[in-house]
């Protein structure tokens, strides 16, 4: 190896130590080196890009193997991080994590802020008439339509469906509208979610939000 080489080598393996140090520190969007609100082009190019530099197989015969598993811990993230950004549903609950400090997207982490936001919901004194129609619950055929009829099969989708529902008693009829919409993009058959995107659609124009 030459004298460049093993140079080179030795950044290389500081930096991939450092960020392994820090791994569990950096959300998705740090790891991928992209802002939050880069769209879908840079963070395929991004993804691509580290990918190529971190793939496993680049390493094997350069690096000692607690380097290497190093490399693949790195790598593995970075192909989550993609995942979970590339597709609208769950970076819109990934967001929703980043913004109460959970850095990781998981069933069982968008399961808890589901829950984390209803209850903050009941708990804020709200009644069932405090809003505008449809926005607190006696609503009449929308929200009977919302509440009753066939059940979200989809996992993902029954989550953004009940985050939208917090964001409604909120007010916050914009964001309820763009959750539905990936909750009918998750399940797009799902003549529940339709009405309730129905629904929030006409508050925002009544209401703005």
């Amino acid at each position: 190896m030459t004298r460049s080489n093993a140079a080179a080598l030795s950044r290389l393996t500081d930096l991939l130590r450092l960020l392994h140090e820090d791994l569990d520190r950096l959300s998705y969007y740090n790891l991928l080196g992209v802002p939050p609100d880069a769209d879908d082009e840079l963070i395929r190019q991004a993804f691509q890009g580290r990918s190529l530099w971190l793939h496993p197989d680049r390493h094997l015969q350069t690096a000692e193997p607690e380097l290497r598993e190093k490399i693949s811990a790195l790598y593995r993230r970075i192909t989550e991080a993609y995942r979970v950004l590339g597709r609208p549903a769950d970076r819109a609950a990934y967001d929703s994590l980043l913004a109460i400090g959970v850095l990781r997207h998981s069933a069982e982490a968008v399961e808890a802020l589901a829950a984390r936001e209803t209850g903050a919901s009941r708990g804020s004194g709200g009644a069932a008439g405090d809003g505008p129609r449809g926005a607190g619950g006696s609503s009449g055929s929308g929200a009977a339509a919302r509440q009753g009829g066939e059940p979200i099969q989809s996992v993902q989708a029954r989550q953004l469906f009940d985050m939208s529902k917090v964001s409604i008693k909120k007010m916050e009829f914009e964001r309820a509208v763009t959750l539905l919409e990936q909750a009918l993009g998750v399940e797009p058959k799902s003549r529940r979610i339709s009405d309730a995107l129905d629904e929030a659609r006409r508050l925002k124009k009544m209401y703005g939000g």
